[in-house]
């Protein structure tokens, strides 16, 4: 059976991680990464900021990752491109004000 790869799997990939390695550095089960990965379920705090950390990526844009997904599977996905757009375009500017 063929698996949707997530943007989470690309980012993975860009960072040459393995879902085994993050599951060994952030001390979880690998079924716990598999269903982040998946977007499935999301981590903790302390393991989503961690997460951002290993993947290099900002914690915004991650967050922003598991809201959309969650937006998709209740309402579709044109209304999740919609607000997948606007929260990236709000972290962006979190981002921009921090600096």
């Amino acid at each position: 059976m063929f698996r949707k790869k997530t943007r989470m799997h690309a980012m993975l990939d860009k960072v040459r991680l393995s879902q085994r390695m993050i599951a060994e550095e952030l001390q979880v089960d690998p079924p716990s990464v598999s269903a982040w990965v998946s977007l499935k379920r999301m981590p903790r705090k302390d393991k989503l900021v961690e997460l951002a950390r290993m993947l290099q990526v900002d914690l915004g844009y991650l967050t922003a990752l598991f809201v959309a997904d969650e937006v998709i599977s209740r309402h579709g996905p044109e209304i999740s491109r919609q607000v997948a757009q606007l929260l990236a375009e709000d972290a962006q500017k979190m981002v921009s004000n921090a600096q």
